[in-house]
């Protein structure tokens, strides 16, 4: 099943541990909004804080001891405020305390190695089918979909993924006779936290750090496709599947850069990225965790997991702990409560992602101008979020999986500009991107990008080589190099390669754009300068359509665009073409007829969200 054809949905996800009980009214409130879709969470473990991810007793208490009236009153009680609602179930295959202690390993933080005790795995593998069995039974029709949690925070985290711990030396010499490879030595951490060439890896001096980091991630792979192929056995027709999972694009090498084997062998139906890991500041256009064109092709959704902190929300997790600082940091009033969840929900419906709102430790939809807002999201949603074609961006940000073994991504500068600070320079520039992975190139039409970036193209040889010719090479179209592409030719680090890509040698900061027969180049040696600024200059030179000045997040599709900003201003829009009417749906308001361009006025942080209908016959729906 393609599930991008299906309706995108929109869920609400209960918060965690006492506060589900102790704010019932934001279920009261999407209830009234028509959201029948709930995310529940039946955790047998505590969270990083040390409290308990869900108020109800835990389920597993011991090997084959279960005790699923807890699920059932969980159940009943989001059933009693919210009798229509269905549920998205997730399934905590985390260690509970007690088989933590016995095998004095911890899924949460040891993940890998726990997938490579033989009863561990044996244990949590028969849980999960007997969690399935018994919803399919008792809840057949209740139950719309599973995620499987797993790891820190349930998003199948290793933080010690690369410390050598005894189940993953065992496995090691088995793995490498399995593939083939040279028995090297496993690395100390130091040497994992490190890298001859500052940010990059020797192929040759470092070979068993690179292979060490590819077994871990491997392995990881084999346990999420072991539980997703053992849970796609226990459902019933129609129910689906998801996984916090495929985050390659962050650079961390820490279990997730073999996703796209778990995607071609076991694919889930949806991925979750949390909200918190992208810019939440208002003025930004927040944004995606997941490699969009990665999942599209092989038809796996993408559910955005808004998770923003309102001015209304709960920090107090108890007497002792209250979150603040970095994803913690609130907006400031209802009015930019409203203007942050539109974004979020203007980015999703253009993109054609699902969305829930994750109500994390309460009370995020208190106030009365966030009720009224999410009402309104809510019918819109229902009208319009099957109409989108999905982003029609014509700029697009490649990332390699496999060139990540090779770079040190620990705490380094150039690691997070790559993986997090260009994205708000796009934003800052006004610029709509798409994000795809080297192995999409040759699978998808690059038609449309008249500009192409590649994040981290460290790796190069004749293969590699020959598809930037034949699918990436294209008269006019501008290829920007950042950093040190190609450095790590065929298995040596060659900085003079950088030069046979670029026209420019490596390190030089020269960003003229060098015409080719076959495209156009440009390099950025210093990669923070490619700033907003630099990234408009090239979007102008590539032919990029430019929708507003820049300092207003933008997002689009063919037919929809979403205007994001901070403060007051006029703000002047031109639209690639000519729509018969022009409708910003929030107020309702017709901003123009028969036209390609229009004028908005700001007069504090807000969001706004466009309909562009075009002729009579093709006009659906119509306001």
């Amino acid at each position: 099943m393609n599930h991008l054809t299906e309706p995108p949905w929109m869920i609400y996800r209960l918060p965690y541990g006492k506060f589900l009980k102790q704010d019932t009214e934001a279920l009261e409130t999407m209830k009234k909004a028509g959201i029948d879709l709930v995310a529940i969470s039946p955790m047998n473990t505590a969270n990083a804080f040390g409290e308990p991810y869900s108020v109800y007793p835990p389920i597993w208490n011991f090997d084959d001891s279960y005790d699923f009236t807890s699920l059932d009153q969980h159940i009943a009680d989001v059933l009693t405020i919210h009798p229509n609602a269905r549920f998205f179930c997730a399934i905590d295959l985390n260690s509970p305390l007690w088989l933590a202690r016995r095998f004095s390993l911890d899924s949460f933080h040891s993940l890998t190695a726990c997938s490579l005790h033989p009863e561990w795995l044996d244990l949590t593998t028969r849980y999960l089918n007997a969690f399935l069995e018994y919803t399919e039974r008792r809840y057949p029709d209740r139950m719309a979909g599973y995620i499987l949690a797993c790891g820190r925070t349930m998003e199948w985290i290793d933080p010690n993924c690369f410390s050598p711990e005894d189940p993953k030396r065992a496995s090691y010499e088995s793995w490498c006779r399995e593939k083939a490879l040279p028995q090297l030595p496993i690395p100390d951490i130091r040497e994992v936290k490190s890298a001859t060439h500052n940010f990059f890896r020797d192929p040759e001096k470092e070979a068993h750090v690179i292979q060490w980091i590819r077994f871990i991630n491997d392995r990881m792979a084999d346990l999420a496709i072991h539980f997703l192929s053992s849970a796609r056995k226990k459902i019933m027709n129609r129910k689906t599947i998801g996984i916090f999972f495929g985050y390659p694009f962050h650079m961390m090498a820490v279990g997730q850069h073999e996703c796209e084997r778990v995607f071609d062998t076991a694919p889930p139906d949806f991925v979750i990225g949390a909200a918190c890991n992208t810019p939440q500041d208002l003025g930004t256009a927040s944004g995606y965790i997941a490699t969009l064109r990665m999942l599209e092709r092989r038809g796996i959704a993408y559910l955005h997991e808004c998770d923003r902190i309102t001015s209304s929300s709960n920090r107090r997790l108890t007497a002792h702990i209250t979150l603040k600082g970095t994803i913690w940091n609130a907006w400031n009033t209802p009015g930019e409560d409203v203007a942050g969840l539109r974004r979020e929900f203007a980015m999703s419906l253009i993109l054609r992602f699902h969305l829930w709102w994750f109500n994390i430790w309460g009370f995020s939809y208190s106030s009365y101008e966030v009720k009224e807002a999410l009402a309104q999201m809510k019918s819109l949603w229902d009208q319009f979020a099957r109409v989108s074609s999905g982003s029609n961006a014509q700029i697009l940000l490649v990332h390699d999986p496999e060139s990540n073994y090779f770079v040190n991504f620990y705490d380094h500068p150039k690691q997070y500009f790559l993986a997090h600070r260009i994205r708000r320079e796009f934003s800052d520039a006004a610029l709509p991107f798409d994000t795809a992975a080297w192995n999409d190139l040759n699978h998808i039409n690059l038609t449309r990008y008249k500009m192409i970036l590649f994040q981290n193209h460290v790796l190069s040889n004749p293969e590699r080589n020959a598809v930037l010719q034949r699918f990436v090479y294209q008269p006019g179209r501008l290829i920007v190099w950042i950093h040190a592409p190609g450095i790590l030719s065929e298995g040596r680090y060659d900085p003079e390669n950088v030069q046979t890509l670029t026209g420019i040698p490596f390190g030089i900061d020269d960003h003229s754009i060098r015409h080719f027969p076959t495209h156009r180049s440009v390099y950025y040696a210093t990669m923070s300068d490619l700033t907003a600024r630099e990234l408009r200059r090239l979007a102008k030179e590539a032919g990029v359509h430019l929708y507003t000045p820049p300092g207003n997040a933008v997002w689009s599709s063919d037919e929809f665009l979403m205007i994001h900003r901070k403060d007051a201003a006029e703000v002047p829009v031109h639209l690639p073409r000519k729509a018969t009417r022009i409708t910003e749906l929030f107020s309702g308001r017709v901003v123009g007829e028969n036209t390609d361009s229009f004028q908005e006025t700001f007069s504090d942080s807000d969001t706004r969200l466009y309909f562009q209908e075009s002729a009579p016959e093709n006009r659906e729906p119509s306001l």
